[in-house]
């Protein structure tokens, strides 16, 4: 958190879940990768876009690497994918080493939107 004139805000996130999804598992199955509940994790992150290119995507990100590696986590997914047009974030991840390994289709209102599911070996 940090403090501003109205108290204080929230700049980002990262939730990092334990374990894996039936969806997930199955969507991974069709790029012929076997997910483990015992040593896969899944990550989502959001940084305030005021917040971005400062450093604390970076910080929250080594930080929640370090607790996957910590509980004994040997591959880090991203929770539902990113969006195939965000270029800036698919470039932050590959910096951390996630790499892409599938695409698939959600569907937003009546857009079709393409993902891509990145996946990182720790």
């Amino acid at each position: 958190m940090v403090r501003d004139d109205a108290g204080q805000r929230v700049v980002g996130y990262f939730i990092l879940r334990l374990g894996v999804s039936g969806p997930e598992r199955a969507r991974f199955a069709n790029y012929r990768l076997v997910l483990d509940e015992r040593t896969d994790c899944k990550l989502a992150t959001s940084v305030a876009e005021d917040y971005r290119h400062q450093g604390v995507g970076k910080s929250m990100m080594e930080h929640a690497l370090e607790l996957a590696r910590r509980v004994g986590r040997k591959r880090v997914l991203l929770a539902g994918g990113i969006q195939a047009s965000n270029v800036h974030a698919i470039h932050f991840y590959t910096r951390f080493g996630f790499r892409v390994v599938g695409q698939f289709t959600t569907v937003r209102g009546e857009a079709q939107v393409d993902n891509f599911d990145m996946i990182l070996d720790l």
